[in-house]
Formats: C-alpha cells, sequence, structure tokens
C-alpha cells in the first residue's frame, strides 16, 4: 500500500475524462529524436542487457552485442521482459510479418526468436508495454488510451492521457505511474484513477521501477532521481549524460539508451562510461 505522508493532490481525474484533450502521444522533452533505441530490459540470469531498437532486439553481455535476434528486424517501440525470458512487445512489424502497419501486443516465449502476435495485430501500436502481477499494462500512442489485459488477449480501457512513461509496481500491480506534460501521476486502482504527486522531481520524463532498487526517473535536465517509499520523497543519485529510456539492475548497476548510444554506471548514476554505441 501508498505510505500515507505521500502527498497527491486532492483533485483526481477518473475513466477517460483525465487529460483527454491530449489524447496523442506527446513528444518527451529533451528527446526529440529518440533515434533507433527504443527500450531496455536487463535479465540477471544471464547478466545481460536486452535492447529493443528501430530493426529488432539485441542483447549485449561480456562486453559484446548480437542481433537482432531471430534475425526479426521489428522495430519495437516498446519492449518488457520477465524474469523467465518472456518477452512482450508493441511497434511496428517488418513487412514480412504481414501484420500491417502496427503489431499489437506481441509475445515470444524463445527469447526473441520467434514471436507471436496475441492481440490487436494491424490496430494498436503499443509505445508503452509493462507487466502488471500476472497481466499486462499497454499504452497506444495513436489514442492515449492506456489499457489492461490479464490474457494478452481481451484489453480493457482503463484511462486515456497524455503519457511519456509508465511504471507499474513490483509488489502492487494496481500501483501505477505515469510521467505526463502535466507532471508525475499515481493510480492505486489499475489506471482508472490518477492523482497528481505534489512532491515529484519536476519535468520528470522517464521512469523505472526496479523490485530491489526502488522508483527511479530521470528528468528533463537529465537529473537522476530516487524513491524508496512509492514516491514519498525522493533523492538525487546523479547527473545523466542525457536524457533517454534507462534500466536499473538488482545491484543498482544503471544503462541509459541515447540515439545511438548505451551508457553505464556502476555508482548508481555518480560517474557513468560508454556500453555500446550503434550504428545506423
Amino acid at each position: 500500500m501508498l505510505p500515507m505522508k505521500l502527498r497527491i493532490a486532492v483533485a483526481t481525474v477518473a475513466g477517460s475524462a483525465i487529460l483527454s484533450s491530449c489524447a496523442s502521444a506527446p513528444e518527451r522533452p529533451g528527446t526529440a529524436d529518440f533515434g533507433h533505441i527504443h527500450d531496455l530490459s536487463f535479465e540477471s540470469a544471464s547478466d545481460s542487457l536486452f535492447i529493443a531498437t528501430h530493426a529488432g532486439v539485441y542483447v549485449l553481455a561480456n562486453g559484446d552485442v548480437e542481433g537482432p535476434l531471430g534475425d526479426n528486424r521489428h522495430d519495437f517501440m516498446s519492449f518488457a521482459m520477465a524474469p523467465d525470458g518472456m518477452m512482450i512487445g508493441g511497434g511496428h512489424p517488418d513487412s514480412s510479418a504481414g501484420w500491417g502497419n502496427h503489431m499489437g501486443f506481441v509475445v515470444s516465449a524463445d527469447r526473441g526468436e520467434e514471436w507471436e502476435s496475441l492481440s490487436l495485430t494491424g490496430q494498436v501500436d503499443f509505445h508503452d508495454i509493462e507487466f502488471a502481477g500476472d497481466g499486462y499494462v499497454g499504452y497506444d500512442s495513436q489514442t492515449g488510451v492506456l489499457a489492461y489485459s490479464g490474457d494478452g488477449v481481451e484489453w480493457e480501457s482503463r484511462n486515456t492521457l497524455a503519457l511519456y512513461d509508465l511504471a507499474v509496481s513490483p509488489d502492487e500491480s494496481e500501483t501505477w505511474i505515469a510521467t505526463t506534460p502535466d507532471g508525475m501521476l499515481v493510480s492505486v486502482d489499475g489506471g482508472a484513477n490518477f492523482g497528481v504527486f505534489v512532491d515529484a522531481p519536476a519535468e520528470t520524463v522517464y521512469l523505472d521501477w526496479s523490485d530491489a532498487q526502488g522508483l527511479w526517473g530521470i528528468t528533463a535536465s537529465g537529473e537522476l532521481v530516487v524513491s524508496q517509499d512509492v514516491g514519498a520523497t525522493w533523492e538525487t543519485a546523479g547527473t545523466a549524460p542525457a536524457v533517454g529510456v534507462f534500466e536499473v539492475t538488482p545491484d543498482g548497476t544503471v544503462y541509459l539508451a541515447t540515439e545511438a548510444s548505451v551508457y553505464v554506471s556502476d555508482d548508481r548514476g555518480a560517474t557513468w562510461g560508454d556500453a555500446l554505441s550503434v550504428s545506423e
């Protein structure tokens, strides 16, 4: 449950009314050219970083990069990986897949060798995909609809908002935090209602919720912030070399992706080095 000291604006908005005038996906501050790296996911079992790009999923391990996995060159706008290796994603398929312009909700049970479209093929362009307990949350960039599915087949619209990024609590699957042009929002009922975080860091763009390391964010100015109490209080961990999607590993290592590079910090964002440069 959320701590009692968490300050949330009194006014909350329910259902599809929230930010309905800004339904389309907004441009993220500081990242006008998002480039060819769209998402990251770290797998502890193999000590590997999976990198979802404009041309498939690659894996970085022991300083070497391989891919695209399965020679699949889908444009993954969203991507996530479960501890058991199951992958989920959305975006724009390779023309050879025959899925139209949008992948809908796709899954891979063999670590990216093959992908199956479970639902919404050719209809929905998920720019954010998250695991939520035994289910899934997806954000359609075309409509601004935030939806939930328990099985990846049937989807229920939970809300409509302009979204930069979404994080789901690893402990409470109904607790969702969203970054938007109007600030950081929190829902404790699976997206049905959102309230504004009063004390959240200003202009937070990207989020990552690590089971072991807490809730992290990066602001439009590159400040890397972290909360250990579900957003009640925040501290500055460091300054990122750029603004982009990032991933925090169980031991506190931070990977950050920009248009053509992946940076790494092994001291919680205090200092950074190069992990990978990507050529187009």
